[in-house]
């Protein structure tokens, strides 16, 4: 998704949504992280998919490197609570068959 320009493209949506507010590549961060994790389910893509574009873009604007990399860090371990995560896959399936009054 990174190298086939999606991750641009969610990228360029939320700057048009959030770009005029204060503080606004740390919101479209957050913003992309949030809807690339849902797409893809895995935070680890998540992070590097969006940090990759979005660290030297905020470093760019006059954020500090270890805010940038934080704040990616940060929302990439979104994409593990938003479904369909691959974490809430694997567990719902280990659980199938097991009874619900207990």
């Amino acid at each position: 998704m990174a190298t086939g320009g999606v991750a641009k493209r969610i990228l360029a949506f939320f700057d048009e949504m959030v770009g005029h507010l204060y503080g606004s590549m740390t919101i479209v961060t957050i913003l992309s992280c949030l809807f690339f994790g849902a797409l893809s389910g895995a935070a680890p893509a998540t992070a590097a998919a969006i940090g990759a574009i979005m660290i030297p873009a905020m470093e760019e604007q006059g954020y500090s490197k270890a805010f940038s990399a934080g704040v990616v860090a940060c929302a990439g371990v979104l994409a593990i609570i938003i479904p369909p995560s691959n974490p809430m896959i694997v567990y719902a399936l280990a659980l199938q068959g097991v009874s619900r009054a207990c």
